[in-house]
């Protein structure tokens, strides 16, 4: 049985291994925005999030078929969400549209009630 802990960055497990790499580069990544800025930060800094998804993460999806599963199970779930929004922005949309054609509608009623009308002659 191999001991995985969470990835700090991302939605994944990992090798306790590649789990106390990835910590040692956050405090790095840590003091060296301190240094350089003098504030403390919490949480992760940018470089930090750069160097995982440049870096570790393509690593990790070569050598260990595990990460690479979770990753694709992560892409599949993003991209099933993305379509589900898709849909509700298009249902959101189509019913926006009608709404805006019964307003046309009763616009032109009104407009047609409210224009001057010509008084017919009487013969």
């Amino acid at each position: 049985m191999v001991l995985a802990k969470k990835h700090m960055a991302l939605d994944i497990w990992i090798s306790p291994e590649h789990w106390r790499d990835a910590m040692a580069k956050l405090k790095h990544y840590r003091d060296m925005e301190y240094i350089n800025s003098g504030h403390d930060i919490s949480g992760q800094p940018e470089a930090f999030k750069s160097w995982v998804w440049q870096y570790q993460l393509p690593e990790l999806v070569q050598k260990d078929p595990a990460v690479k599963n979770q990753i694709q199970n992560n892409l599949d779930q993003c991209i099933q969400e993305k379509e589900n929004l898709e849909r509700q922005i298009k249902s959101m949309a189509t019913d926006l549209y009608l709404k805006k054609e019964e307003m046309e509608k009763q616009i032109s009623q009104y407009q047609t009630i409210l224009k001057p009308t010509k008084k017919k002659k009487k013969t």
